[in-house]
C-alpha cells in the first residue's frame, strides 16, 4: 500500500530489485544459539528466550529499562540505559532473539546481564511457531536487516518480505552481465547468485 511504499522509498526501495540489494548489515547464528546456562561472561552471544518480567526504572540520573528474559529455571538479566521507548515493546511469554556482550551481574538473582544488547521478538504468546515464519528465524544463518519507518517495518519483516520475492523470481532471470564474460569468469546466474 502506499503507506508502506513511502517508508520503502525513504530507504531507496521502490523496486523488487531494489529490494533485493536490500542487504542486511550483519548476520547472527541461530543455528546454535546459546542456552543461559552455558553463558560466560566477556563473550558474544545469540540468546533465544521466554520475557518474563520488564519494567522501566528511574535513577537520579538516567531511566533505566530491565527485561529478564528466561528459559526453564534459568534467568538471564538484560538492561537499556534511556529506552523509555522499551516500555511498551515486550509482553511476558514473548520469545525473543537477543544478541550481546554477557556480563557479569553485581545484585539480583540473575548472575549475567546484557547491556544495550540487539533484540529481536521472534513470537507473541500464542502465536504458532510452526511453519515460513518460523524457519526464517530460527536454525539458520539470520540476515539482520535495518528497520525502517521508524520500526514499523521491522528486520524479521524484511527477511519475509525479501524472501518470498527470491521465491517469485523468474527462473530466467535478465543478467545484465554479457555471457561470455560470466563463463570465462564462472558467474552463477543471476538468480542462483540472488538465492545463495
Amino acid at each position: 500500500g502506499p503507506r508502506i511504499a513511502s517508508i520503502l522509498t525513504e530507504k531507496g526501495v521502490t523496486t523488487v530489485e531494489d529490494l533485493l540489494y536490500y542487504l542486511p548489515f550483519r548476520y547472527e547464528d541461530r543455528l546454535n544459539p546459546r542456552s543461559i546456562a552455558e553463558l560466560r561472561p566477556g563473550e558474544m552471544a545469540t540468546v533465544i528466550g521466554e520475557v518474563r518480567t520488564s519494567g522501566l526504572f528511574r535513577t537520579k540520573r538516567l531511566l533505566i529499562f530491565e527485561m529478564t528474559v528466561a528459559q526453564g529455571r534459568n534467568a538471564l538479566k538484560c538492561v537499556w540505559f534511556n529506552a523509555a521507548y522499551l516500555r511498551d515493546k515486550f509482553q511476558p511469554g514473548q520469545t525473543v532473539a537477543l544478541y550481546g556482550k554477557v556480563e557479569e551481574t553485581r545484585y539480583g538473582r540473575s548472575r549475567i546481564q546484557l547491556i544495550q544488547p540487539q533484540f529481536e521478538i521472534l513470537a507473541d504468546p500464542g502465536e504458532a511457531e510452526a511453519g515460513a515464519g518460523a524457519s526464517l528465524e530460527m536454525g539458520r544463518i539470520v540476515p539482520i536487516y535495518e528497520s525502517a519507518g521508524r520500526g514499523k517495518l521491522t528486520s524479521r519483516w524484511f527477511r519475509r518480505i525479501i524472501h518470498s520475492a527470491m521465491e517469485n523470481l523468474a527462473a530466467d532471470l535478465p543478467d545484465g552481465v554479457p555471457a561470455a564474460i560470466c563463463h570465462r569468469l564462472r558467474l552463477p546466474p543471476r538468480r542462483e547468485a540472488f538465492v545463495r
